[in-house]
């Protein structure tokens, strides 16, 4: 062969190699935001029936980021809805984008940090006497009512890409009521 030729073939053969390369610093680069970037989830929720102190049930939501950066600007808005159960007529669980531009608290949450709210149950005030609370708790474990906490996050991950998370739980009804804690709904949970 002659050295023209060799040249052309090395020409093609280091713009393939450059390009899978590139490629593959590409790939590294997605995979490590990845491995980087915040997560932000719900870790654990529960309804809370304070029997002899004045109030309504709350649910205590706690959501944290198990990601190795800090997330930016997180937004968790949540809402508590209660209904007999098998239920009739559904109920309102989504949070409008009027309710998550109006909240006060935006915050950071740094890598694996936690924090907390509590969520008034938007119902019937009814459930506010003592002797309410424990019809609440009876009903929910027979499965007569349903408890939904449900809500959503919006934050920023380290990169500047917005990120949010839905949820969706639930209480009573076919899962009946075990010291208030909540599972997961088959629906309502999606996330970026």
């Amino acid at each position: 062969m002659e050295p023209e030729v060799w040249t052309a073939f090395g020409t093609v053969l280091l713009v393939v190699v450059t390009a899978l390369l590139a490629f593959i610093a590409y790939l590294q680069i997605k995979t490590t935001q990845r491995q980087l970037r915040a997560y932000v989830g719900v870790s654990s929720a529960k309804i809370l029936v304070r029997s002899k102190e004045a109030g309504m049930p709350e649910a205590l939501v706690m959501i944290h980021n198990s990601g190795e950066t800090p997330a930016r600007n997180v937004i968790n808005v949540s809402g508590f809805a209660v209904g007999p159960y098998p239920v009739k007529e559904p109920l309102n669980l989504i949070i409008s984008d009027q309710e998550l531009g109006s909240t006060w608290t935006r915050m950071d949450l740094g890598s694996h940090g936690t924090s907390a709210s509590l969520v008034p149950i938007s119902s019937d005030p009814a459930y506010a006497t003592p002797e309410a609370k424990a019809q609440f708790v009876t009903m929910l474990s027979e499965g007569k009512l349903i408890a939904f906490v449900y809500g959503e996050i919006r934050y920023r991950d380290v990169f500047g890409k917005r990120r949010w998370t839905k949820y969706r739980l639930m209480a009573g009804g076919p899962v009946g009521y075990r010291d208030g804690r909540l599972v997961g709904c088959q629906e309502g949970n999606e996330a970026t």
